[in-house]
């Protein structure tokens, strides 16, 4: 829990300022208001299927079926990153 309370403090203003500058002014509350939903929404099942995961098939699948989502919700971001400098190019 102290790996992760240290990502979570690094992450915290990180997560936060990127949202600002994505969202208008007028538009933050909200937009901080849906990104905690969605993540309080997230680590539910999450949480479930980890452990579900790691009674029926044990750690190491666990950990990569874990590792799998982390790399796809990398991949998500990358790409979002580049379709939205690519429309700024563009001016769409």
């Amino acid at each position: 829990f102290g790996a992760y309370g240290i990502y979570y403090g690094l992450s915290e203003g990180v997560f936060r300022a990127y949202i600002a500058d994505l969202v208008d002014p007028e538009n933050r509350a909200t937009a901080y208001g849906l990104f905690n939903t969605g993540i309080g929404l997230a680590l539910f099942p999450a949480s479930l299927i980890m452990g579900t995961l790691w009674d029926r098939f044990g750690s190491k699948w666990a950990f990569l079926v874990s590792a799998g989502f982390s790399l796809l919700g990398f991949l998500i971001f990358i790409i979002s990153l580049l379709l939205r400098k690519s429309n700024r190019k563009t001016g769409v």
